[in-house]
């Protein structure tokens, strides 16, 4: 069967950044924040506040802005003590009220479409600790996050498009970057692995456990189970925050008997 020798990317390749503004903790409410939305005619917005003291007052009477999201504007405004308020504009800007579904639907359903069509994908949650990236990527039993909606999206594309002439393989990796060595969260012993590079596959890691799923179900089972291998510690702002970086692998191939195409 024929085989690409170089992974393909979207046509219209690019970095989406998207924000995602997490409700008030009780710790937060406790120190004194307060949120509210805004609604104008042809304008809504967001605003986090606060009645806490600024470093060159000792109290005041009105809260202050803090953090102020335009949603329909893709911008961000963040109170600076020390002079004027910094704005940020990204490709998507989320407050509070927006569930996961929508940004899934909205930002990264395409995506996942694009890698079933054969392309290269990646969905990646950077912030603080403490500001949501679990229950954004996982989720809850309550809640599901993005990487499940994934997995049933993937495996409801298979199930729509069966064919005597089509055959899909899904196969699962699951790796941790914990104090500048890279662990394979699948393997029995958590083997230490290494990152290397080639001029046609780009960076991949060689003896890096694949395990073949055949339904979301067993997806999620396979997360779960390197999720229990992750290195955990305490930190200030989350006692129970992982101290790793994870990077769960989906690759999905698809074989076309009629033309003897793996894609």
């Amino acid at each position: 069967m024929e085989k690409s020798a170089r992974p393909r990317t979207a046509l219209n390749e690019c970095v989406k950044v998207v924000v995602r503004c997490r409700p008030l903790s009780e710790k937060e409410k406790n120190e004194g924040y307060d949120e509210v939305r805004k609604v104008r005619p042809e304008q809504k917005w967001y605003e986090r506040l606060s009645t806490k003291p600024t470093p060159d007052s000792k109290t005041f009477n009105s809260p202050l802005q803090v953090v102020k999201v335009w949603a329909e504007r893709g911008a961000v405004q963040v109170y600076n003590p020390k002079g004027q308020d910094k704005l940020f504009t990204y490709d998507a800007a989320y407050d509070c009220t927006a569930d996961t579904q929508t940004i899934y639907d909205e930002m990264v359903r395409p995506l996942v479409a694009s890698v079933l069509d054969g392309f290269n994908g990646c969905v990646f949650a950077y912030g603080q600790t403490g500001t949501g990236k679990t229950h954004t990527m996982e989720g809850t039993a309550e809640h599901e996050g993005i990487i499940p909606r994934a997995f049933r999206h993937i495996w409801a594309h298979i199930e729509n498009n069966a064919s005597p002439d089509i055959t899909h393989l899904v196969s699962c990796s699951y790796v941790e970057l914990y104090l500048e060595d890279v662990r394979d969260l699948l393997s029995k012993d958590c083997k230490k692995l290494t990152i290397r590079g080639q001029e046609l596959n780009g960076f991949y890691i060689p003896e890096m456990t694949s395990v073949v799923c055949k339904s979301a179900a067993e997806m999620v089972r396979t997360m779960r189970a390197g999720n229990r291998n992750r290195a955990a510690g305490r930190t200030d702002m989350n006692e129970h925050s992982s101290r790793s970086h994870a990077v769960f692998l989906v690759t999905v191939e698809t074989a076309h008997r009629t033309t003897n195409r793996i894609r």
